[in-house]
């Protein structure tokens, strides 16, 4: 079994993830296949790219570690605002909204 691979920009290869369930599927550990649009989201992914850019090499050095500690920044703060969502989402649902 080969695990699902990556994109550099941190994109989930859907055909690596297919493959993946397909194999599962054959050896009867998954009776029903889920549709990949319902299990990859990438919304944050797209704006991480938005704010980054698209992939490239970190530097080295004191600039790389600069690099280093910016995207953890941005990593650290789309955390916070999935959180924040998430919270929101289930606040509403316990008030009867959706």
């Amino acid at each position: 079994m080969i695990w699902p691979s990556f994109e550099p920009d941190d994109r989930v290869s859907a055909t690596s993830l297919g493959a993946e369930q397909d194999y599962h599927q054959q050896i009867g550990s998954v009776q029903r296949p889920v549709p990949l649009d319902h299990v990859v989201d990438e919304q944050y992914v797209r704006r991480a790219a938005e704010y980054l850019g698209p992939y490239r090499e970190l530097g080295s050095g004191p600039q790389g570690a600069a690099q280093h500690l910016a995207l953890r920044a941005v990593g650290q703060r789309l955390g916070e605002l999935h959180d924040a969502r998430h919270l929101v989402g289930r606040d509403a649902r316990a008030e009867g909204g959706p």
